[in-house]
């Protein structure tokens, strides 16, 4: 895979395609474990694209979760600056928005994408509040669903149910997270679970634990809100699986394997009930060679019905309706 005409330059220095391709395999290895291990299943091509677009959405990510509270508003603003920099111009710029340039002129992803990702997190930084679980989607499609699309780029997807599919299971995810990291969430100032059904639950937004000595107050209402949030992630995990049949044989596996790890968080949250955020759920081993075994069933049982798959260079923008 080569470079081509694309400048690696960056701030400090000139790198190899080498040194670009192992910062991201690196980045990725160290921040998404169920990423990684699907991600080996790709073909070269493939997987270097995911490492550098996983790259530079780490960075941003950890740009602004680390960030004390009255510094978030600058560095939500350095990364507009900066991934502005990186699509819209050949100046130097650092690795990760090197990262970001490289991959979108690869594999022609729409411009429109990275910045939806980035109003995502600009809506982290804004606190915002969502009343319902439609809102919620919102935040969901913007940080991941925007994730979902790029990849079909990188995987040469054409197929509008395609790319709808991609959507979902982004969103998928996303929730699957939101409903794992409650407690997480919660200590860093953000709410992600839908008001309207936390208030019916006799919760406020500032008073889901207690600020005293960190306990929960009425755990299991709390589960019973989170229950909701996996069950519309089931449906769209389901609607996710279905669009696999428009991949490239090899790449549908990895979505599979991908989908079924995400969606097993889901089923670890439900099954420890109100317990569910003593520690961060996370999958054993047995359980990844579990979610394989799924997933390679669900890609046999899918074969006769797979498309004829051509790679495109020009993918129309798809958009949440």
């Amino acid at each position: 895979m080569s470079f081509d005409s694309v400048s690696i330059a960056t701030c400090e220095s000139v790198l190899t395609e080498k040194d670009l391709i192992r910062y991201c395999e690196d980045s990725i290895a160290q921040g998404s474990k169920t990423f990684s291990f699907a991600s080996r299943f790709f073909s070269k091509s493939e997987a270097q694209g995911a490492s550098l677009l996983y790259a530079w959405c780490r960075y941003c990510d950890d740009q602004i979760d680390d960030a004390e509270i009255d510094q978030q508003v600058v560095r939500m603003n350095e990364l507009q600056k900066l991934t502005e920099l990186a699509l819209r111009s050949d100046e130097p710029v650092p690795m990760p928005f090197l990262a970001l340039r490289w991959v979108v002129r690869r594999f022609e992803i729409p411009h429109t994408y990275p910045f939806e990702l980035l109003q995502g997190f600009r809506m982290d930084v804004e606190n915002r509040r969502y009343e319902t679980i439609e809102d919620l989607k919102v935040y969901c499609y913007r940080v991941a669903g925007v994730v979902g699309l790029m990849m079909a780029h990188i995987m040469g997807v054409n197929e509008i149910s395609a790319l709808r599919a991609a959507c979902d299971l982004g969103l998928a995810m996303q929730l699957t997270n939101c409903a794992r990291d409650v407690k997480a969430d919660w200590q860093m100032g953000r709410v992600y679970l839908p008001m309207r059904d936390l208030e019916r639950a006799g919760f406020s937004r500032d008073r889901i634990f207690s600020k005293r000595d960190g306990l929960w107050r009425k755990p299991q209402g709390v589960h019973e809100v989170v229950k909701e949030l996996l069950c519309e992630a089931d449906r769209l995990y389901q609607s996710g699986e279905r669009g696999v049949i428009h991949l490239p044989a090899k790449s549908s596996l990895v979505i599979l394997i991908a989908r079924f790890s995400y969606a097993r968080i889901g089923t670890e949250v439900l099954k420890r009930g109100a317990g569910a955020w003593e520690d961060r759920v996370v999958t054993t081993r047995l359980q990844k060679v579990g979610c394989l075994l799924n997933a390679v069933f669900v890609w046999i049982r899918c074969w006769p019905q797979r498309k004829k798959f051509v790679r495109v260079s020009d993918l129309p923008v798809w958009r949440i309706q």
